[in-house]
């Protein structure tokens, strides 16, 4: 099968998530980025929600960083939102006692208003 570029303009954010491979997100008529859509997706921002074995093992200065910021915390779960890589993150938890981890990637609509917003895209 030969390959096709289409180019479509929509609001319609999940659809274009579902049908696209490719999207580019223009910004007051200028590229912003042109990207693969699951790479956009998952690199950009993740929600963290990890539960420990015992309430309050963890200090939370020890969890946040440059790119890890605290969300919410109550009993034994922390929820921190994730930019970037993972990997550091993930060694990071590793040294406390984890019971839980629940990873949510951002939507390609998400992804898409960070764009728009005050809030840092990448």
């Amino acid at each position: 099968m030969k390959e096709k570029t289409i180019f479509l303009s929509s609001h319609n954010l999940p659809e274009v998530e579902n049908v696209c491979d490719r999207v580019g997100i223009l910004k007051e008529g200028r590229s912003v980025t042109i990207e693969n859509v699951k790479n956009l997706v998952i690199r950009k921002v993740r929600n963290v929600e990890t539960w420990f074995s015992c309430p309050g093992p963890v200090s939370i200065k020890n969890l946040t960083e440059e790119n890890v910021a605290l969300e919410e915390c109550y009993n034994s779960c922390v929820g921190l939102k994730v930019r970037g890589g993972i990997g550091d993150f993930l060694k990071k938890i590793s040294a406390y006692p984890v019971k839980d981890l629940a990873i949510k990637h951002h939507s390609l609509e998400e992804v898409f208003l960070r764009f728009y917003s005050d809030e840092r895209a990448t």
